[in-house]
Order: structure tokens, then sequence, then C-alpha cells
């Protein structure tokens, strides 16, 4: 039970990062959204002008990961998923 309640810790600060970032993410017409948080990596997915953005993999893989890493010490790596996944 203790590693649940961990795990929903650990993404309640993964949240709260990506609600630090979105502004700006925003202002560029995208969105990044939580999927999951697995065996140390963060899954996300692209929304908007995020999709087709040849940059976005610098603000995720950059960015978003220096980000979330800083606040979350458990976070190895983030991950893109594509809505099929």
């Amino acid at each position: 039970m203790g590693w649940l309640i961990e795990l929903m810790s650990i993404i309640e600060k993964i949240e709260v990062v990506l609600e630090k970032v979105q502004p700006f993410i925003m202002s560029h017409g995208g969105k990044i959204v939580f999927v999951r948080f697995e065996n140390g990596t963060v899954f996300v997915q692209l929304e908007g002008a995020c999709v087709n953005c040849p940059a976005s993999i610098y603000t995720v893989n950059i960015g978003l990961k220096q980000a979330l890493q800083v606040e979350i010490p458990e976070v190895l790596d983030v991950d893109i998923v594509n809505e099929t996944e």
C-alpha cells in the first residue's frame, strides 16, 4: 500500500510541474498532457501545435525533462506517446 501512496505523490508532483510549464507551451499553441508514470519514465502526449513542431522533441527532452528532474528525483526520463498508445 505504501508504494501506491508514493506513486500518487509522484504523479501529483508531475502534474504540478506540468502546470508550471503549460503557459509557455500554450503560448505557442500547444499542450502537453500527462499520460502515465512507469519505471521512472513520465509519458506525455503532445496536442495542438506541438504535434507537428520539430522543436517539440527539444522542449520535452530538455525543458520538461529538466524541470521534472529538478523537482522529482524519481523521474529518470520523459517519453512522448501518440494517441494510439
